[in-house]
């Protein structure tokens, strides 16, 4: 699988998670940067599920970007991306055909 550079055009940062104590042994949770890539938006689309008791839409994306060893050590647990000013929970991290050429990124839009 080729890719054409204009695929790419658009950017996304992507933060991992830093847990740390405090002086009082709190966990303190921080989103640190990670990496920043261009990517393309391959779908953009979104599900409504039922959440206490009223419908909730969930918005879903899916980004394609050049593969690379800082996106392909990326967990959905501890890595979260941001696009369009709008933090996005990630769902997996695919490298397309084993190829080591394009990853993707399923993620869905968080209320944090």
């Amino acid at each position: 699988m080729t890719s054409n550079p204009r695929e790419f055009d658009r950017r996304i940062n992507l933060q991992k998670l830093t847990v740390t104590k405090d002086e009082y042994l709190n966990e303190v949770k921080i989103w640190e940067e990670y990496y920043s890539c261009a990517a393309g938006l391959i779908t953009s689309g979104g599900d409504t599920a039922i959440e206490q008791g009223r419908p909730d839409y969930n918005i879903i994306v899916e980004f394609k970007m050049r593969y690379c060893n800082k996106i392909k050590a990326v967990k959905p647990d501890l890595y979260r991306l941001l696009y369009n000013g709008d933090v996005y929970k990630i769902l997996n991290v695919t490298d397309v055909n084993a190829a080591h050429i394009i990853c993707k990124i399923k993620a869905v839009i968080s209320n944090e």
